[in-house]
């Protein structure tokens, strides 16, 4: 067995105290959400935008929601689809044509398109010929693939245990070793080449890293036993509900309905200046329509990204520097846009070379909006295009991912284009491997409430809706009277 068992402190959050929780996205609201279920009286979310849902953004265009930020939500999702249930918001549907609409390009100069089977058969060919895999049948290579799943199961039961949410868990050091390294060397080495065209579609298609790179640990964390079924059965034709389906009226409705109904205190067009942690409070200063003020709490949750909360913190200790250091991201820009021609048969294709190591092309997704409406207007399409760098933004980023989105859109063939709203996000940000190694993401959560300070939201965790919301029950479980 890999997994040890961990001791907690006694840093608890009392019913009693005052809690300001810094930032108003998912994390944000659902662990208002959750606080105020458990009878925590004075919760108060600080927002620097003008509203709550942070990385869910929904922008409505011309009577059509089109997600900015977060968008798919998988059967397993069962926290959210919880509140979307008691809160009554809007209704999870399945586009239209779902298995004929979705395309895979691969970008090498021309515009190819292939529908996701015959794209991984095209993968399954290149593992061949590289030596990877053997030619085999069609009935030999099922064979294969459900022993792959079988061994891929039990490797993440070994490395990740198979109780409760995983970081609540210390691994043993060889463990925390494995989940370290780059997970297309631990695929080879547990003979999980036959999956590997899943992994690159259920993995960097969505953004979250490169196989070549990515720590094991976010391959694991991702793809749950209860995906990898549901993607696996649908694509042999087992199955014919679609993966992932989307909520008609925008997943950022979702939260700006709990924070209503649950009367949260939300103070937004608020940021948040600078934390200065005392023996019997903490101090937050905040920035409102040009007004300083100053808030006296007991406890302080931060669910922005942890190198912007370290920023924030008057006296960091060496273990938050540390946790700040070992963080690295990718970056997202989101476009809505319209354009005369859309030059796929898809209502989604998805560009892989930006999920390559090295590459230099930018847009990596696009989303018609007729993939949900087939009423939408096809006179001039309207539609969501992603642009994808596998590293942190920089002050220059979303001018230099601008100027490269005219032509890469050109280059992929569509014509007459006109940006409507653009948004930047550091995205997946996410412990390095050598951290992972030294047991950093497991050192988070044992030092929770360390000086009235916690920490939640997707770099403390991982950046799916899921992981955000299982790693806040973990949370009060462990520390919440």
């Amino acid at each position: 067995m890999t997994i040890a068992s961990m001791e907690f402190g006694r840093n608890r959050l009392g019913k009693g105290d005052r809690i300001a929780i810094v930032g108003a996205g998912p994390a944000g609201v659902h662990l208002a959400h959750l606080l105020k279920r458990r009878g925590y009286r004075s919760v108060t979310l600080f927002e620097r935008e003008p509203g709550v849902g942070g990385r869910a953004m929904s922008v409505r265009h011309d009577g059509f929601v089109h997600e900015m930020g977060a968008c798919y939500i998988p059967e397993h999702y069962h926290e959210f689809r919880r509140l979307v249930r008691e809160y009554d918001v809007g209704a999870f549907d399945t586009p239209k044509g779902h298995d004929r609409s979705i395309y895979t390009s691969e970008f090498d100069g021309t515009m190819r398109e292939y529908p996701i089977a015959a794209y991984g058969e095209r993968l399954m060919e290149g593992l061949v010929r590289s030596g990877e895999l053997g030619r085999a049948s069609k009935v030999s290579r099922l064979v294969q693939l459900l022993a792959a799943i079988r061994r891929y199961f039990r490797l993440r039961t070994r490395l990740l245990g198979d109780s409760g949410y995983p970081l609540g868990v210390t691994p043993s050091t060889a463990a925390a070793a494995e989940l370290a390294r780059p997970f297309l060397d631990v695929a080879r080495e547990h003979r999980l080449q036959v999956m590997l065209p899943y992994f690159r579609l259920a993995q960097s298609a969505q953004g979250y890293g490169i196989l070549e790179t990515i720590p094991t640990l976010y391959v694991l964390l991702w793809n749950v036993p209860d995906l990898v079924t549901a993607f696996i059965k649908n694509r042999l034709g087992i199955a014919r509900r679609p993966v992932f389906r989307m909520l008609d009226v925008g997943i950022q409705s979702v939260f700006a309905r709990v924070a209503t109904a649950d009367g949260v205190d939300v103070r937004a067009n608020t940021a948040v200046a600078s934390v200065h942690r005392e023996d019997d409070r903490v101090r937050i200063n905040t920035v409102s329509a040009g007004r300083t003020e100053v808030h006296d709490v007991d406890q302080v949750i931060f669910t922005i990204d942890l190198p912007d909360t370290v920023r924030l913190i008057g006296k960091p200790t060496a273990m938050e520097r540390d946790t700040a250091s070992a963080i690295t991201g990718s970056t997202f820009v989101t476009t809505l846009f319209e354009a005369d021609r859309w030059p796929v048969a898809a209502g989604i294709a998805y560009v892989i070379d930006p999920f390559r190591p090295g590459s230099t092309f930018g847009v990596s997704g696009l989303r018609d909006v007729r993939y949900r409406f087939p009423e939408a207007s096809a006179a001039r399409c309207a539609a969501v295009a992603y642009q994808y760098a596998d590293r942190l933004p920089d002050p220059a980023g979303e001018t230099a991912f601008a100027a490269r989105f005219d032509s890469e859109m050109a280059t992929l063939g569509f014509t007459g284009v006109h940006a409507i709203q653009r948004k930047e996000w550091p995205y997946f940000l996410r412990f390095t491997g050598e951290s992972i190694a030294r047991g950093v993401p497991w050192r988070l959560f044992e030092s929770q409430g360390t000086q009235r300070t916690w920490y939640a939201g997707s770099s403390a965790c991982f950046e799916s809706l899921n992981d955000v919301m299982r790693y806040n029950l973990l949370l009060l479980e462990r520390y919440a009277e």
